[in-house]
């Protein structure tokens, strides 16, 4: 029996969507929802065994683009349940569990390189697909550049 094709809706912080969503600054978290992550096999093995997250640039194509970083996977057992009511409920991992780290800016916010994220599922029949189902909305990290005040009673004399 082969692993079905997993579609997350990896959101971080707001679970705002891809296509309008906010650019977020210094995510801690990542939010999604997994139909698959208590479903076992016909043999009682889970079908999710863990999860492993990678970050991207806004613009790369997640299907086929090489990732920034790439997380190491990590057992669906430190995953925290958010919403246990929802169907399907909605599951968190800290950035700190996935392994991952908002790369520093040190440029004016507006300069700020913009990153999203993708989640894959594995399990003991293969990995989830890597697609724009399973990608996070746009975060960035916060900028830590000192930005001069603007001048004040600016006058423009003859």
């Amino acid at each position: 029996m082969k692993i079905r094709e997993y579609i997350f809706a990896a959101l971080l912080a707001l679970l705002a969507t891809a296509a309008a969503a906010q650019t977020v600054i210094n995510p801690t978290r990542m939010q999604f929802n997994s139909p698959s992550h208590t479903t076992t096999l016909s043999d009682g093995t889970p079908e999710v065994a863990s999860y492993q997250a990678m970050i991207f640039a806004q613009a790369a194509d997640v299907v086929s683009g090489v990732p920034i970083q790439v997380g190491p996977v990590v057992p669906k057992s430190v995953v925290t349940v958010v919403t246990p009511a929802t169907n399907p409920p909605t599951y968190q991992l800290t950035l700190a569990q996935t392994g991952i780290t908002v790369p520093p800016c040190t440029v004016a916010q507006a300069s700020c390189p913009v990153y999203t994220a993708l989640l894959l599922a594995i399990g003991p029949n293969g990995t989830s697909a890597r697609g724009v189902a399973s990608e996070s909305n746009p975060f960035s990290a916060g900028s830590t550049a000192v930005v001069p005040a603007g001048p004040a009673n600016v006058k423009a004399l003859q």
